[in-house]
């Protein structure tokens, strides 16, 4: 034991112990010697035979002790039938033994037994005094997370909630209670246990999406647009090129006929997107628009309609928005000379009639037709 304890020569001190027990066979101590120095220089098929052996005679340590030992070797070479027994073996010799309740829950987990996973840890939990904080809390998330696995949200719920009441800052409790308020619909607490982790969140990019998933479920679940804009705006600062709150944004401005705002998160959205790969919709004529409008950047709007034209089942919804963009402030002449840049054979003439015939409410679509009428 000096060898490997004070001089941390584990394979050393296993060569030792292998030749005391060779010139003593029949002496039980030099055989659970041997058996440890096998399992701590991780000889696991040795250490496996020498505990069975060891199991089999009167050990002079504590059995549930020898049968833990038994089950770690045998799960750590694969044999997780085996372990169980031999951790439940050991549980039943001394109930409180937290090292094989622990091992019982893992090798559950290895065969998919999330039903046994859960019996252990709760067994666990139960021997887990309040003053261990870290550790009950860690516990408390796992079993939440079977829970969750295993489709129970009561259950799941009530785990992690209990988690974050000893450890309010458990990112993992967060994220996983996050999941579950999500399934049953619970967006309040969403909302408020995202804005905790925003707190506890360093980094700028993670906490740019966090506040964008706020504002997701502010704006989209719980209808309040102030609260899940403030977020955007947010998040916009701290990752200025974040698409998901760039594309979120250029909506908001867009239906509040800020076309210096839209064209703002435009120039920033295609810094960081190929937008002309992506898949087209509406979008691209807002941003179309405001590019070549805003921005006095004729090529970009003219790439940017073409690939929403470039569409058949989306040209009518290109040329509606063409026509709000006018009502939204944008000079129809020049939303007209981008149209001429991007079809400059004029093959949608005839649809653009046709459409401001169909939706006369479309003022700045009706527009766009009498300019195109004149003579240029």
């Amino acid at each position: 034991m000096i060898i490997e304890d004070q001089l941390n020569r584990p394979l050393e001190a296993y060569k030792v112990f292998e030749e005391a027990a060779a010139t003593s066979p029949g002496l039980l101590r030099a055989t659970e010697a041997l058996a440890d120095a096998a399992y701590r220089s991780q000889n696991w098929h040795r250490a496996r035979e020498l505990y069975d052996e060891i199991w089999r005679a009167e050990p002079s340590r504590p059995r549930h002790d020898v049968s833990y030992r038994r089950g770690l070797v045998h799960e750590t070479l694969g044999d997780y039938q085996t372990a169980d027994l031999c951790y439940s073996h050991a549980i039943s010799l001394a109930p409180d033994d937290r090292a094989s309740l622990e091992g019982k829950a893992r090798v559950a987990l290895a065969r998919d037994d999330i039903p046994g996973a859960i019996g252990a840890l709760q067994g666990l939990a139960k021997l887990i005094t309040v003053d261990e904080v870290e550790e009950l809390s860690a516990t408390r998330c796992k079993l939440g997370e079977l829970h969750l696995r295993a489709g129970d949200h009561a259950a799941a719920r009530a785990c992690l909630e209990s988690a974050l009441s000893l450890d309010p800052s458990h990112a993992k409790a967060i994220q996983t209670l996050l999941s579950v308020y999500e399934q049953i619909g619970e967006f309040e607490g969403m909302a408020s246990l995202l804005e905790r982790l925003i707190r506890l969140t360093s980094n700028p990019l993670v906490r740019a999406s966090l506040l964008h998933y706020r504002a997701e479920v502010l704006g989209g679940e719980l209808g309040n647009e102030d609260a899940a804009v403030d977020c955007l705006l947010k998040a916009y600062d701290l990752a200025p090129n974040y698409p998901p709150t760039l594309w979120r944004l250029i909506d908001y401005y867009w239906e509040r006929d800020d076309l210096p705002a839209v064209a703002e998160m435009g120039a920033n959205l295609r810094q960081s997107t190929d937008l002309s790969s992506a898949t087209p919709d509406v979008r691209h004529v807002r941003l179309a628009v405001v590019a070549f409008v805003e921005e006095k950047k004729p090529q970009v709007g003219e790439e940017l309609l073409g690939v929403a034209l470039g569409k058949a089942d989306l040209q009518r919804q290109v040329l509606l928005e063409l026509g709000r963009a006018v009502d939204k402030g944008a000079a129809a002449a020049e939303v007209l000379a981008l149209l001429r840049r991007t079809d400059p054979e004029n093959r949608l003439g005839e649809t653009l009639i046709q459409v401001a015939a169909d939706h006369p409410e479309n003022r700045g679509l009706v527009t766009l037709v009498k300019l195109a009428g004149q003579p240029r």
